[in-house]
């Protein structure tokens, strides 16, 4: 009892700025201790490579482009509760799109490529989360998630002429690309033990919306690029189900709770 009266009158003798900073270090202590710290993260790799012939001899068809894709992204999360969690969305890919057309040299009997365009594209995002536990069954549980994130990428998009003496001319045209986006994803998690899951993000019942700025560059040849800004598109979208993800039905992840 003494004590705790020599802990109230030290405290009110401190200045009120001392005094509210104490009151946050102790709410923020108590928080804690209730609340537990995780981490997860989920990649996702893609490719496609195609071949094409025609007559017996190797040629290039622009209707089947090359491409892969790689996509990385680290989250750290905090549970407020048992059902509820919020955390930080940290995400990087890069992504590269090749097509060739060709033609028949009937000197040389081949088919030679005739224009070639790729199209590499990298990409930075980060966001803020809150999710929301719906129903539990046993290990498995069913997560509503709501999301605001925004994403940075810069593309170059590279179109190749090839003429009859196979000497190659490039046209380059840099694009940057900014977007805002608000979602709303199911979530499926399975818990494999006391600290590790699994997660699905559902994005067959998602729901997004996104504001989309795209600045394309001057273009120019080669090694000589050209400053400014050739033209600026603005865009709203709609999203609903896989269009919210590129295409991925599912996406599937793992975390860890301290």
């Amino acid at each position: 009892m003494l004590f705790s009266a020599l802990i109230n009158k030290e405290f009110f003798s401190l200045s009120m700025s001392k005094r509210s900073l104490l009151t946050l270090l102790f709410l923020l202590g108590s928080l804690s201790l209730q609340a537990q710290w995780g981490i997860s993260a989920d990649c996702r790799y893609a490719t496609s490579q195609s071949t094409y012939s025609e007559s017996g001899l190797q040629a290039w068809n622009d209707r089947l482009p090359n491409s892969r894709s790689l996509s990385f992204s680290p989250r750290v999360f905090y549970c407020l509760s048992s059902q509820l969690q919020v955390g930080l969305d940290l995400s990087v890919g890069n992504s590269i799109s090749t097509s060739t057309h060709c033609y028949y040299d009937p000197v040389d009997e081949l088919f030679k490529p005739a224009t070639n365009t790729q199209q590499t594209r990298f990409t930075a995002a980060l966001g803020l989360y809150a999710r929301q536990q719906i129903c539990v069954l046993g290990s498995f549980a069913l997560h509503l998630e709501a999301e605001v994130l925004y994403a940075h990428s810069y593309g170059i998009h590279t179109s190749t002429i090839y003429n009859r003496y196979d000497e190659a001319i490039s046209t380059l045209t840099p694009s940057t690309q900014r977007q805002w986006q608000l979602s709303l994803t199911p979530v499926a998690t399975y818990m494999l033990g006391q600290h590790c899951c699994l997660h699905a993000y559902l994005h067959l019942a998602s729901l997004a919306y996104a504001h989309t700025t795209t600045l394309q560059h001057k273009s120019y040849l080669d090694e000589y690029p050209l400053q400014g800004i050739h033209s600026i598109s603005r865009t709203h979208q709609l999203l609903l189900g896989i269009q919210s993800s590129g295409g991925a039905p599912i996406r599937l992840g793992f975390s860890y709770l301290f």
